[in-house]
Parts: structure tokens; C-alpha cells; sequence
């Protein structure tokens, strides 16, 4: 399967996905009080953080072992139990741990719903290498099938526990329930390429080679949630359930990325391991030129009517969430490119570690004084300005490391021109709203002509790569 074919097969996988949790997050959103759903929301917050620190980079860390011959399957066991093993630590960690977060956010509720959801951790952890392995071994479509399985599975055992039992607890309880699903599923598909007898040695390397990585990912989610965090310490539940549901990412765009940096990182660790430098740069290039002209259209357009999506989708409950999400989804701008693959193909961990060190600690500065002067919307501020800062130091070692520049893979004049033709044309739709006074139908008159438009001009005037512009102007007979 093609590289194009392996990310479009998992972008529709991914895009089940967001259609099924898009249809979820307003119904939580509106069934549940302010309070609920910050409880709610802050045991997820919690349970990523420990699940980061615990995972030790080990659905990373197996590409780099996968590229050398994988002996009668040792690589994948070991990572496999190593990762059964942290999971079990995890989720000791979180258990006994949950009395000291309820009493740091001052939010009695949450202790007892951390130890509901604390097993998920056994799953979740060795599931990533699983999933990580049918990746690496062209299994896509099983990929796809349980992630999208499983997270059906999920969002119908939550909503019967709310709907019938009205229960956060017990919804925690049935998404455990579907991670142990999603890593049976998993299981069965690998069990004949796992080895029981598999050197331990091996283990404990890829535990150690990993360690730099988990710290990485505990500082990774740091960078992303400790706005989340902040709020909720210093604003209290019902602020950070307000910021919750504007700090999310455009429906599908955070789908395509995700699809992208699971298809890319084997990739580039094969063509690292060859030395094909000028493979890397190529193949990079390409991938962001791509995914700028497929996701900035649809950010740029949902940012100028940020209001009218957030009301209509959540409800003027959460009217005020509508200026995060607008600020919050200017990261969209830079998750055109997976910005570790490189990193960790080279076995740099441990710079990664400095790096995620230094902008963790800028984040958490910026965001004492930004929330601090502004509420809820410096928190978005701060999280966007730092991941800014950090997508420029880690792409700019990257291109070191392949003996090339960032201007050899990302066309800023492309870059500028979709910015200023997708902003021109919603800018001059925006007038419509003078003249419909209904929230729905300029939503819908606008999209009809904004899309349709601003990907026509794309396509015409080369802002997608070659090939992909002779096959999509072939198809439509232009």
C-alpha cells in the first residue's frame, strides 16, 4: 500500500472517528452541569498526564528496533510486556495518587472517579505498540477497524451510562471496558508474531532507550494540557469546562495529522536507517504542501465564524468558548508535518527531552501570567505561542540532522497564498450575514461557496503538489 493510500486509509478511519466524538462532545456538553463535565474533563487531563510519564515512548522507540530484523518477533513481545508492566504501574500511580489531585484542584469528586478509571492505563499502554506494529507492518486497515470499533463501542456505553444511570462514574468504568475491547482485539491479530521466550536484555534496552522518550511525553502532554491544568487551579471547574470546549481542534484536521505522523515516522525511520537524506526532504515537502492545501481552507474558514460553529454545535451555554476556539486552532497552522519523526529516527531522544523541557517551562510561565491577566483566553494565548516556538526549534534540528534548511521543505510562498485567498474569500462571505439573520443557513450558504471556490483556485493555479492535482483535475474532467 502506497504511502498516500496507507494515510487516506487511515484518515477515514480517523475521520469516523471525529464524525462519532463530534456527535458526543454536545451531548455531554449539554446533558451535563458546568461542574460534571469539568470533573469529567479534569480525570481525563489527569489520566493523560500519568499515562504520558508511564508509556516511555515504547510505541516510538519499537519503529527504530522494527527497521533491524525483528527475530522471531522479540521486538514486539519485549515492547509488548514492557508495556503491560508500565501499565500496571500507571495505574497504581493513579490510584493511589488520586486523593492528592482532587485535594490540589479542590475538587473532591474526582478522587473517587481517578480510581474508577485508573486500570485503563494496563490497556492503553501496550496497546499504542500494537498499534504501532500493524502500522509499521502495513496492517492499516486493522488499525483503522479497531480504533474505529472500539471508540463506537465507547461512545455508546457513555452515553447509556449518562442517558439511563446518569453516571460519570460508571461512563468512566465502560470506556475502560473499551479499552480492554480495543487491546483483545489487538491480541488476537499479533498472536502469532508473539514469542514468549524473547531475550529480556531486550527488554530492558528498549525500557532504557525509551526513558528519555517517556519523559518526553510527559512533557509533550504537559505542553498541550497544563493550560487545561492552570485554569482549573486558578479558575476554578466551571471555567475550565468553558475552556475545555473551546480548546478543540477543527473537527477532521486533527485526524488528517495524526493519520499523517503515524504513516511518516516508519517511513522516514527506513530512509534514515538507509542514509537517504534527500528522500527525507523530498518525501517532507511533499507531505506538508499537501496537507497545508487540504486543512487551511477548512481552519481559515471555520475561524471567521468561529461564533455561529460553537453556538450551533455546543449550545449558547458555551458561547464563551467560541474566542478560545479560535485562538486555540491557530496551532492547526504548523500540524502540517510530524516534527519527531526525524528526531527520533536519528535515536536523539534525549535532545528531544531538552527541548520538551525548555518549552514545557515556557508554557507553564506563560500561562501563570497570561491566565492570570486574561482568564481562560491566556491560557489559549500561551499554549498557542508555545507550541509556535517549539514546531521552529525541533524542525529546525531536524533539517540539521538531514544536512538540510526549513526552507527546503516548507514553501513559504504557498503558505502565504492560501492564507490570503482562503482569508479574502470568507472575509467577503462574512457580508452575507447582512442580509440572513439566521445562523444555519450563513453557515451553510457560506460553506457552499467557500469550499467549492477556494480549493478550485488551489488546484488550478499549482498549490498542490503535481501528482495530486493531475489526479483530482482527471477526475473532475477540468
Amino acid at each position: 500500500m502506497s504511502k498516500i493510500k496507507k494515510i487516506a486509509t487511515l484518515s477515514i478511519g480517523q475521520g469516523i472517528n471525529v464524525i462519532v466524538n463530534f456527535l458526543f462532545l454536545p451531548y455531554m456538553a449539554r446533558v451535563l452541569s458546568y461542574e460534571d463535565y469539568g470533573s469529567y474533563g479534569q480525570v481525563l487531563l489527569i489520566s493523560s498526564f500519568t499515562i504520558a510519564l508511564f508509556s516511555f515512548g515504547l510505541s516510538q522507540i519499537i519503529f527504530v528496533y522494527l527497521t533491524k530484523k525483528d527475530t522471531q518477533g522479540s521486538v514486539l513481545t519485549s515492547n509488548l510486556f514492557a508495556g503491560l508492566l508500565l501499565g500496571f504501574l500507571s495505574c497504581g500511580a493513579l490510584f493511589f495518587s488520586s486523593d492528592l489531585f482532587a485535594n490540589y484542584l479542590e475538587n473532591p469528586a474526582i478522587s473517587r472517579l481517578i480510581k474508577i478509571y485508573s486500570f485503563t492505563s494496563i490497556f492503553i499502554i501496550p496497546f499504542a505498540s500494537i498499534n504501532a506494529y500493524l502500522v509499521f507492518k502495513d496492517k492499516v486497515k486493522s488499525s483503522v477497524g479497531i480504533s474505529v470499533l472500539s471508540n463506537l463501542i465507547k461512545v455508546i456505553l457513555v452515553v447509556y451510562a449518562i442517558q439511563i444511570h446518569e453516571s460519570i462514574g460508571l461512563s468512566l468504568l465502560f470506556i475502560g471496558i473499551s479499552s480492554i475491547i480495543q487491546f483483545s482485539i489487538g491480541c488476537f491479530l499479533i498472536r502469532n508474531k508473539v514469542n514468549f521466550s524473547f531475550p529480556k536484555q531486550l527488554l530492558l534496552e528498549q525500557l532504557q532507550k525509551g526513558l528519555p522518550l517517556g519523559l518526553t511525553g510527559i512533557l509533550g502532554t504537559g505542553i498541550l494540557y497544563i493550560d487545561g491544568l492552570m485554569v482549573s487551579k486558578i479558575e476554578g471547574v466551571e471555567a475550565f469546562a468553558i475552556y475545555r470546549n473551546g480548546a478543540i481542534e477543527v473537527p477532521y484536521l486533527a485526524a488528517v495529522y495524526a493519520s499523517i505522523a503515524a504513516i511518516i515516522l516508519p517511513e522516514v525511520a527506513k530512509l534514515y536507517a538507509k542514509g537517504s537524506f534527500a528522500e527525507i526532504v523530498r518525501l517532507k515537502k511533499k507531505v506538508i504542501q499537501n496537507t497545508m492545501m487540504i486543512t487551511y481552507p477548512v481552519l481559515i474558514f471555520l475561524l471567521f465564524n468561529a461564533t455561529d460553529f460553537i453556538i450551533l454545535y455546543l449550545g449558547e451555554k458555551y458561547s464563551e468558548s467560541a474566542l478560545i476556539f479560535a485562538v486555540f486552532n491557530l496551532t492547526l497552522l504548523m500540524r502540517v508535518n510530524d516534527y519527531h519523526d526525524v528526531i527520533v529516527s536519528a535515536n536523539r531522544s534525549k535532545l528531544l527531552l531538552r527541548y520538551y523541557g525548555f518549552v514545557f517551562i515556557l508554557n507553564v510561565i506563560l500561562n501563570y501570567f497570561f491566565i492570570s491577566y486574561l482568564g481562560i483566553l491566556g491560557a489559549a494565548i500561551a499554549t498557542v505561542s508555545s507550541l509556535f516556538i517549539f514546531a521552529y526549534i525541533l524542525l529546525q534540528k531536524s533539517m540539521k540532522l538531514v544536512q538540510s534548511s526549513i526552507s527546503k521543505v516548507v514553501h513559504f510562498r504557498s503558505f502565504i497564498g492560501v492564507v490570503v485567498i482562503c482569508s479574502t474569500l470568507a472575509f467577503l462571505l462574512s457580508f452575507t450575514k447582512m442580509f440572513v439573520d439566521n445562523r444555519v443557513i450563513n453557515l451553510v450558504l457560506a460553506a457552499a461557496i467557500f469550499f467549492p471556490v477556494s480549493y478550485f483556485i488551489l488546484l488550478k493555479f499549482n498549490f498542490f503538489s503535481e501528482s495530486i492535482k493531475n489526479k483530482v483535475l482527471i477526475k473532475l474532467k477540468l
